[in-house]
């Protein structure tokens, strides 16, 4: 089997047990079940029910008998402070406002914009945690991938060291070597040292993010065969509904430009001076407001501009999800190639470090040209390797600007 398909099966997800602070990832652990349990640390997530509220509120005001809160009043005249002869004068009564025509269907249709805002917030919020998930695990593999080859380079300088000074102390080689191989056995330390710190944060982060201590055990991802932006992509079914409801509240506005008329029932006890008794009647008023255009066109004018923001936001994200697509296709298909391109010159690192080893000891070689050779397989097996996890990262971005939430 050539190295090339051996970096291309290669368990990606491996690399991520080499770090401390993570215990062992029990097998039903998936991408989605992290998303799932990242969501319970969302704090965005009690938006959702917050719209929801909103939404039964205004469901139920259009379900009330009167369209506003209907009002008593009390009205008392008398001629104490003029003539006094008795004359007395109540009324009172309740003022209630009635709905128009057409006004709580109006609103009815507020309060469901509103609920299936709710819904799509929720589907949104999914789909962005899933996209915090998918880069962090990609970072800490990485990572981790960084730290396993970090210290399979300090063994393998640590190894041509110990190797160099029993060929001082034989005689075969130099005093001055040791300086040589010295130097790029702390290098490789260093680097371990360095790799390792970003690795635990990275992990820190992680558990920060989900409230796991747990990595799971697999999140490579098949990307979708149809590379286009689906209708029902959670970034635009969410803006699509904001537009929606900003279109049922301009409507709502237009319906409402004049004010609700107000029908009073009440009644009223009057004589004239205390030797007459009281006469009583009934009230019964309607008050219709004539509703001017000049007072009702900046609620109007607001609301038809909330509309034409919403409108220009679905545009927008809509051409925002195309070049951040046309952008991923490109780094998907840039990092196929790395990866391949990776894998030969790693068949060639190998072989190149095999020979120069073995004209070496024959020799034909100095300690410079095998260090050298050393340095070249290490990045190469460092570049294989980083290449594979540096693709399926890539592709996990895919899916996420396609809109893809794991199940």
């Amino acid at each position: 089997m050539s190295l090339l398909r051996v970096f291309t099966v290669l368990p990606v997800i491996a690399t991520l047990a080499v770090a401390t602070g993570v215990s062992a990832r029990p097998p039903e652990l998936s991408l989605a079940t992290v998303i799932q349990a990242g969501l319970k640390q969302y704090p965005e997530t009690a938006l959702p029910d917050a719209l929801r509220l909103q939404g039964q509120a205004i469901r139920d005001q259009s379900s009330s008998l009167l369209a506003a809160d209907p009002s008593v009043y009390l009205r008392h005249e008398n001629d104490a402070i003029d003539n006094n002869d008795g004359f007395r004068k109540w009324e009172g009564g309740v003022a209630m406002p009635l709905w128009m025509p057409g006004q709580r269907d109006k609103r009815l249709r507020v309060a469901d914009a509103t609920e299936q805002e709710a819904e799509a917030l929720v589907r949104l919020q999914h789909w962005r945690l899933a996209g915090e998930v998918r880069e962090l695990l990609w970072s800490v593999a990485i990572a981790a991938a960084e730290v396993n080859l970090a210290e399979q380079a300090q063994a393998s300088a640590e190894k041509f060291e110990a190797d160099v000074r029993h060929r001082v102390a034989a005689g075969e080689l130099a005093r001055s070597e040791i300086i040589v191989v010295r130097k790029e056995t702390l290098s490789r330390q260093a680097a371990l040292a360095t790799a390792s710190f970003k690795h635990e944060a990275l992990l820190g982060q992680y558990r920060n993010l989900t409230g796991l201590q747990e990595l799971p055990a697999q999140f490579e991802e098949a990307v979708l065969t149809d590379t286009s932006i689906p209708d029902d992509h959670p970034l635009l079914s969410a803006t699509r509904v904001a537009a929606t409801r900003a279109r049922s509240e301009r409507d709502q506005v237009t319906s409402e430009r004049r004010g609700n008329p107000t029908l009073l029932l009440g009644g009223q006890s009057e004589r004239g001076d205390s030797s007459m008794s009281y006469d009583n009647s009934v009230i019964l008023e309607v008050s219709l407001p004539l509703g001017l255009r000049s007072h009702s066109a900046p609620a109007s004018a607001a609301a038809e501009r909330r509309l034409t923001e919403a409108n220009i936001e679905v545009a927008r994200m809509r051409r925002d999800l195309q070049n951040k697509l046309i952008n991923a296709r490109n780094e998907t298909a840039s990092r196929e190639q790395a990866a391949e391109l990776a894998a030969e010159q790693l068949e060639l690192g190998e072989a190149g470090l095999q020979l120069t080893q073995r004209a070496f000891e024959l020799g034909e070689s100095d300690l410079f040209s095998l260090l050298l050779a050393h340095k070249q397989a290490l990045a190469s097996r460092h570049d294989a390797r980083i290449s594979q996890l540096e693709l399926g990262q890539a592709r996990a971005q895919l899916n996420q600007t396609l809109g893809v939430i794991p199940e």
